[in-house]
């Protein structure tokens, strides 16, 4: 695995990376408040069969800074990616997104049809949570986050964040959380996060860039991956999105929440690998 600095845009753009040129490529996406480093238990391991790249999204990690004015994020993480991927000549892709990063790479779909082969979804009430769900889920969030993440760095505030999206606090990466807390000290991201946050949770904005009443253009071939124990996206909300869908199929992870890439790293790993690999 290494780092890579990609202008795009004008945007200085952070990709972790892994596996052979030749390979065929996989675009990573991580969630709303986190960053690529929440593959940091798959890059290497997915690497061995696929080119792969883990960004951070625009406004996220260390791609910014960023002004997200009155343009719902959403919007514009989406067409950062589509210069993203123009910038590293990928003319055909798998895309694999988690929790929030699932919406943004499904829309990533609905924009390339012909250019993703195959999407992964992972866990994402984003993507499968009706309007009045995602809003109540969103809300307490923002309110609990927004001191700290205006505050500063602070270890402590982010173990219990991610934690508390874990079976485990104990498969939380250590070096997620130390990325999490340098990431946050930058003076232009706390903005950025909340100027992201309220604009999902305005659905008028949003409204657009929401997937649930589009699950039957979505034809690319998915599969969906979910924790049974997953407190913000019920498993029912997957089970009736998946049915919806024309190629569609539901993978359930036992003893996991939110995260199971790296609360089950093996075994996400070889279904993630199997799946692409068909």
């Amino acid at each position: 695995m290494w780092t890579q600095f990609y202008d795009v845009d004008g945007i200085a753009t952070r990709c972790l990376e892994a596996g052979d040129e030749g390979a065929p490529p996989l675009l990573l996406l991580h969630g709303h408040d986190l960053i690529a480093e929440i593959w940091l238990a798959n890059i290497d391991v997915l690497g061995e069969n696929f080119r792969v790249f883990a960004p951070d999204m625009l406004g996220s990690g260390f791609t910014g800074p960023v002004e997200f004015g009155d343009r719902p994020a959403v919007a514009s993480r989406l067409a950062h990616l589509v210069k993203l991927v123009d910038r590293l000549g990928l003319d055909r892709f798998h895309v694999c997104g988690a929790s929030y990063g699932a919406l943004v790479g499904t829309l990533l779909a609905l924009e390339l049809p012909d250019r993703v082969d195959r999407l992964v979804i992972n866990g994402s009430a984003s993507a499968f949570a009706p309007d009045e769900a995602l809003v109540a889920t969103l809300k307490p969030m923002h309110e609990y986050s927004r001191e700290a993440i205006y505050g500063g760095p602070n270890l402590t505030f982010w173990r219990d964040r991610v934690s508390h999206g874990a079976f485990e606090a104990a498969t939380v990466p250590e070096g997620l959380l130390v990325m999490l807390m340098t990431v946050y000290a930058q003076p232009w991201i706390a903005r950025a996060w909340e100027q992201s946050i309220l604009s999902m949770m305005d659905l008028d904005a949003s409204g657009p860039y929401r997937i649930l009443d589009r699950l039957e253009d979505v034809v690319t071939e998915t599969l969906v991956t979910w924790g049974r124990e997953d407190r913000g996206a019920p498993i029912a909300s997957a089970e009736s999105a998946v049915a919806r869908m024309p190629n569609a199929e539901l993978e359930v992870f036992e003893q996991c929440r939110h995260m199971m890439m790296f609360e089950h790293p093996e075994l996400f790993n070889d279904t993630v690998s199997e799946f692409l690999c068909r």
